[in-house]
């Protein structure tokens, strides 16, 4: 009976990427709370990177079973970095004022300078956000349209993932291995 109403197929299933993305967000934070927001964004895009090449192969290969787990995954992993990047801002902000007001400002003037600068981030960042889940289709739209295939787009984010997780250790780990400011 399930066969007959087509629920083998793997759009039916799509939605469940975006419901677990949305209910892991809170796991993100709770990671980046306890190993700083840019290791947890870090490790997350190396997983990322990987999983995309993972669901390339995948869909090269046929393997529709692989491709909807890892793809589901990949969903998984997106609500794990936007948890652990809504507490990088936060964190990136207080270490900024802290640094350009000193360390013997008034500590309520540096809280509210940094809650400042962070509020108006989080709202751009959400914006982004919102537009990124475009930019996916888009980018499958035009990988399909022009090839015929979605591998132009499978690249396209594994590079992006890749380029993500170097500029968040060169700009945020290992910045902050070297001033001791845990971002």
């Amino acid at each position: 009976m399930l066969a007959a109403a087509g629920a083998e197929r793997p759009i039916n299933y799509v939605w469940l990427g975006a419901f677990a993305g949305s209910l892991i967000r809170p796991v993100g934070g709770m990671l980046a709370d306890r190993f700083t927001g840019s290791v947890v964004s870090f490790w997350n895009f190396v997983a990322m990177t990987v999983a995309s090449a993972v669901v390339l192969v995948a869909s090269r290969a046929d393997s529709i079973p692989v491709f909807v787990i890892v793809f589901t995954l990949l969903f998984v992993l997106t609500g794990i970095g936007n948890g652990s990047v809504y507490k990088m801002i936060p964190a990136i902000f207080h270490a900024e004022v802290t640094t350009r007001l000193g360390a013997d400002a008034d500590p309520a003037a540096q809280r509210f300078q940094a809650r400042r600068l962070a509020s108006a981030l989080v709202g751009v960042a959400g914006a982004i956000g919102a537009f990124g889940g475009v930019l996916v289709q888009l980018a499958f739209r035009q990988s399909f349209l022009s090839l015929g295939t979605g591998t132009a787009a499978y690249t396209g984010f594994i590079v992006f993932y890749a380029v993500c997780a170097v500029v968040t250790y060169v700009v945020y780990i290992r910045k902050s291995e070297s001033s001791l400011v845990g971002v």
